[in-house]
């Protein structure tokens, strides 16, 4: 998927916010508020960084990133840590790219905004509406 495709972008948050949003009374698309729209505007960000045609690839690094913090929370070094070391594994933390280092920095904003268990509701979300997108688009092209 490219995140940086208007109809791709808004077939994404429209599924996404189908996962976490709200629905409307009056029946028409859920939409994501608050503290959701916030953290869309900031994935879409760290895609931008990270690179608009791998969202797939920074939500997965980022739950393994979130796993990998969660697990060693008591003596763990931090968030940012782990994404690093996800989201380039090669390199030297001191020597990461400066767009990795964003993205990564973006990412843990939506972490520290949402707190821990929201954090991987919205990981899991993104990930499922991800998923969910590409098999759509698998259907249309074997068709």
């Amino acid at each position: 998927m490219d995140l940086s495709d208007v109809i791709e972008r808004a077939e994404l948050h429209q599924e996404l916010a189908a996962r976490v949003g709200t629905v409307p009374p009056t029946g028409r698309k859920p939409r994501l508020e608050g503290q959701w729209q916030a953290a869309w505007r900031m994935f879409e960000t760290a895609c931008q960084f990270y690179g608009s045609a791998r969202p797939e690839a920074l939500v997965s690094a980022m739950r393994r990133a979130h796993d990998a913090f969660t697990a060693n929370r008591i003596s763990s070094p931090g968030f940012l840590w782990y994404a690093f070391r996800e989201l380039a594994p090669e390199v030297d933390v001191c020597e990461l790219p400066m767009r990795t280092e964003w993205a990564a920095r973006a990412m843990e904003a939506v972490r520290a905004g949402l707190r821990d268990e929201a954090f991987a509701t919205w990981l899991v979300a993104l990930d499922e509406a991800l998923e969910a997108l590409a098999s759509e688009t698998e259907l249309v092209n074997a068709s």
